[in-house]
C-alpha cells in the first residue's frame, strides 16, 4: 500500500525584467522551509501568482493519483547573471544549505 505524503514543490522562476512592488515583497527566507534565499529574492504575493502556475501545480497533484497531497505554496523569484540553466545544480545546492 502506498503511503500518502505531503510534498512541497519548490518552484523557482528565473526571470529578467521589472517586477512590480504591489505584486511582490522582499524575501530573505522561504516562509515554508525557512531556507535562506539570494539577496535579491522576492516573493510573489498569492493574488498575483499566474493562473497557469497555480493550475499547473494543482494538475501535478491530481496526476499523482492520490500519491501526492498539495501543501503550502510560495513562488519565489530572483535574477542575476550568475543564475543560468547551466548552473541549476549549484543553485539547488545553495537553497539546501
Amino acid at each position: 500500500m502506498l503511503r500518502k505524503f505531503s510534498a512541497i514543490i519548490p518552484i523557482i522562476i528565473l526571470m529578467t525584467g521589472a517586477i512590480y512592488s504591489q505584486e511582490t515583497e522582499e524575501a530573505q527566507t522561504s516562509l515554508i522551509t525557512g531556507v535562506s534565499l539570494p539577496q535579491n529574492a522576492v516573493r510573489i504575493r498569492p493574488n498575483y501568482v499566474p493562473e497557469e502556475l497555480r493550475d499547473g501545480l494543482t494538475n501535478i497533484v491530481a496526476a499523482g493519483d492520490g500519491k501526492l497531497i498539495g501543501g503550502d505554496r510560495e513562488v519565489l523569484v530572483w535574477s542575476g547573471v550568475s543564475y543560468t540553466k547551466h548552473g541549476a545544480g549549484k543553485l539547488i545546492n545553495q537553497l539546501k544549505a
